[in-house]
């Protein structure tokens, strides 16, 4: 099984835009936190927008989870950014947020090994 682990692209298009061309050589993508950048919030509906709709591009199994720069709480921030409650807004079949869960069987030597993760 061959994983992608990234995190820390704090609203970086041309990294988003790798990520969703890269995705397809690989059986799982997993994006740990730090997806924006909440330093201007002047730009941060553009910036979900784009985030939102790169990571609709990622051709496999997606798992994300929030970092300290993907929450924001209090105005003049949006209520989508409380909680990091705008990754909800990206579930699909095979995409994970913050709290999901998923199993997975896995073929070792011969036999199946079913595991939560």
């Amino acid at each position: 099984m061959r994983i992608l682990h990234c995190s820390d692209f704090h609203g970086y298009t041309e990294w988003f835009n790798w990520l969703a061309e890269s995705s397809a050589d690989y059986d799982l993508v997993c994006l740990t936190g730090d997806h924006l950048d909440l330093l201007n919030l002047n730009w941060i509906n553009s910036q979900l927008s784009t985030v939102k709709a790169t990571l609709g591009r990622v051709a496999v199994p997606l798992a994300l989870c929030s970092g300290n720069n993907d929450s924001f709480s209090g105005p003049p921030a949006p209520a989508n950014l409380q909680h990091a409650t705008w990754l909800t807004e990206l579930r699909r079949p095979g995409l994970w947020v913050d709290g999901d869960g998923f199993r997975r069987a896995v073929l070792v030597v011969g036999s199946i090994c079913e595991s939560d993760w």
